[in-house]
């Protein structure tokens, strides 16, 4: 009798186990974050905290990591995207020092050349090459950067410049637009066809590049707004009328990402940039600032920053647009965003940087 009590006392304890679904706890082991994955996430923090509206691109070769923080829906006009065009600015600047190199390379032209052999009008054309336009040592000055309408075509963008800038004779250090609008000019004349046409032609399409391209073929539709309210597509295109060769051409993120990819193989190129730059009190040359195996660019207008920097010795290399932040605060942000992704003093990174 005692052993059927016990016996029916087991099965009961066991069906009211099935019957009230206990069941032993189940304990999951902490999710584990790959150090790529929690440096994706650190630099996604930056650019939060920072209450960016912009798109980060990192990597080490032709394909992009892709790290963004919006601040407005993906279908406004404000949206980033990594294929929505933004104003390059001053990282255009690069464009032009490569469309110079190639005429260098193919014997049509040199770093000693001197601007009176294009331009006798400008005072002491004689005394400036295309070494020191390239190097912001010129002594030429702008005095307007904002034209008073859109100009659309070359030849309008070039007098509007031509009749806003100051030659001082000196010999120093000055970043200004007006030397690369000349640069931009010169390869013009060199070769016979229009800027566009030659960098199109010898740099673009060589190398695959289909979104980087002048304002005057781009629909508003396609750029993103700037978050600032005084910012209009007029008000842009106006600024860049005035920096013909020198901050005209907008791009997305991955095309910008593919000229500094390439730049980044083709070794000729950048030891001929590096090599020059490293004669400089500034370590400048060609639209970009050099600082041992590293270098950055920059550019900006209101309401817009485009920041491109890399490592040569890693091959890492790093791109960061954005449309609600101007050039200073997007430099001290880019501090930050070096320290984590390049894993050096920000110094090293952006020593030489004057403009």
């Amino acid at each position: 009798m005692k052993r059927r009590w016990l016996f029916g006392t087991a099965l009961g304890l066991l069906a009211g186990i099935g019957i009230t679904g206990v069941r032993p706890r189940i304990v999951h082991a902490p999710e584990v974050i790959s150090t790529t994955k929690r440096l994706q996430l650190t630099l996604k923090d930056v650019l939060k905290s920072n209450h960016v509206n912009g798109i980060l691109l990192i990597g080490s070769d032709d394909t992009p990591t892709v790290i963004q923080n919006s601040l407005v829906g993906a279908n406004s006009q404000r949206a980033i995207s990594s294929h929505r065009y933004f104003p390059t600015a001053s990282l255009q600047k690069l464009l032009t020092g490569l469309a110079i190199y190639t005429l260098v390379k193919e014997g049509k032209l040199s770093v000693n050349t001197t601007l009176a052999t294009y331009y006798p009008q400008v005072a002491h054309a004689n005394e400036i090459t295309i070494g020191r336009l390239i190097s912001h040592t010129s002594g030429l000055v702008d005095t307007q950067t904002v034209a008073p309408r859109v100009l659309m075509s070359q030849s309008e963008q070039v007098k509007y410049s031509l009749a806003h800038f100051k030659s001082s004779g000196k010999e120093t250090w000055n970043y200004s637009n007006i030397d690369y609008v000349l640069l931009a000019a010169i390869v013009s004349k060199v070769s016979g066809e229009s800027y566009d046409r030659f960098v199109q032609d010898k740099i673009l399409a060589p190398w695959g590049i289909k979104e980087i391209k002048p304002f005057s073929v781009l629909k508003a539709s396609q750029v993103s707004k700037s978050l600032l309210p005084t910012a209009s597509w007029t008000s842009l295109r106006r600024a860049m009328s005035a920096t013909f060769g020198a901050g005209n051409y907008l791009a997305t993120p991955v095309g910008y990402w593919q000229l500094i990819s390439h730049l980044m193989d083709d070794q000729a190129a950048r030891t001929w940039l590096h090599r020059y730059a490293d004669q400089k009190t500034v370590s400048y040359f060609g639209g970009i600032y050099f600082s041992g195996n590293s270098f950055h660019a920059n550019g900006g207008y209101a309401g817009y920053s485009a920041i491109a920097s890399g490592d040569f010795s890693t091959q890492q290399r790093m791109i960061f647009f954005t449309n609600n932040i101007n050039l200073g605060t997007a430099k001290t942000i880019r501090t930050q965003l070096n320290r984590y992704y390049y894993s050096k003093p920000a110094q090293e990174l952006d020593s030489q940087e004057l403009d």
